[in-house]
C-alpha cells in the first residue's frame, strides 16, 4: 500500500473523542499519527500567530454544550460506557495535560497516557488540569512527574506543541475528534464508519479493520450526509 498522511486528531476536552478512542484504540492503524488539539495559552497562541497560523476551534453557545452534554449521555449509556461529567473553569489552562502526551510519546507511553487521562476526566470527573492531577497521571503511566516543574522542559514541548497547532491549522482541523486519511478528512463519530471503510479500500490485508468487531453507537450509523458532526468544534 502507498503509505498516506493518517492521522487522528484528538482533544482530552472533547467527550467525543473520549468515545471514539475507547471504540477504537485497539484497531487503529498501526501507522496512525495521534496529534492533540488544544485551546492554546496565550504566549503559545501568539507563537503559532508568528508562524502563520490560528487555533481554529470556535467557543460554543451554551445551548449547544448543553445538547453535546445530552448526546454523550445518550451515547455512553447505550455503549455502557461509565461516565461523570467534570467541572471546568471558564480560565481553564488545557496546555500543561497536552504537552505531557508529546512528553508520554517521547517516552513511550503515550496510547498508556491518553487511556488514564482520558479515563479519569471523563470517567471519574477530575479536573485534569489541575496541576496536582497532572503529577498523578504522569505516574500512573510511569513517568517523572516533575519534569512539569521544569521551565526547560515546558519550553521544549511548547515549541513541538506549536508545531502540531501549526500542522492542524494547516490541515484544517477545526474541531475534534477529526481523521485525515491522504487528502480525505472526516469530523466526529458518525464518520467513523466512512474512515474505516476509506482505510479498508486501500490497507494491506492484515491491516484491515472488521467492521463488526467495533461497538459502534447508533448515533454513528446515521446517515451522514445529514445528521450531527458528533464532534466538539
Amino acid at each position: 500500500m502507498k503509505k498516506l498522511k493518517c492521522q487522528f486528531y484528538f482533544s482530552f476536552r472533547s467527550p467525543y473523542a473520549w468515545i471514539v478512542w475507547k471504540l477504537l484504540r485497539n484497531v487503529f492503524p498501526n501507522d496512525i499519527e495521534i496529534i492533540p488539539s488544544w485551546n492554546p495559552r496565550e504566549d503559545t497562541n501568539i507563537l503559532l500567530q508568528n508562524r502563520g497560523g490560528e487555533f481554529l476551534y470556535v467557543n460554543m453557545l451554551k445551548e449547544k454544550h448543553l445538547y453535546i452534554m445530552h448526546d454523550i449521555q445518550r451515547i455512553a449509556k447505550e455503549l455502557g460506557f461509565k461516565l461523570s461529567f467534570p467541572v471546568d473553569k471558564s480560565n481553564t489552562d488545557w496546555e500543561t495535560i497536552h504537552l505531557c502526551y508529546l512528553y508520554a510519546v517521547d517516552n513511550g507511553r503515550g496510547k498508556e497516557f491518553l487511556d488514564v487521562v482520558f479515563s479519569a476526566r471523563w470517567e471519574l470527573g477530575m479536573d485534569i488540569w489541575n496541576i496536582d492531577n497532572v503529577k498523578l497521571l504522569l505516574q500512573q503511566v510511569g513517568l517523572n512527574a516533575k519534569v512539569i516543574e521544569d521551565s526547560k522542559w515546558y519550553s521544549y514541548y511548547q515549541i513541538i506543541g506549536v508545531g502540531k497547532l501549526f500542522e492542524g491549522y494547516k490541515n484544517g482541523v477545526f474541531g475534534v475528534p477529526f481523521f485525515i486519511l491522504g487528502n480525505s478528512k472526516f469530523w466526529g463519530i458518525e464518520r467513523i464508519i466512512p474512515f474505516i471503510r476509506k482505510w479498508n479500500s486501500i490497507c494491506d490485508w492484515e491491516d484491515f479493520i472488521d467492521e463488526k468487531n467495533i461497538s459502534l453507537p447508533s448515533e454513528a450509523l446515521y446517515d451522514f450526509y445529514f445528521d450531527h458532526g458528533g464532534g466538539c468544534g
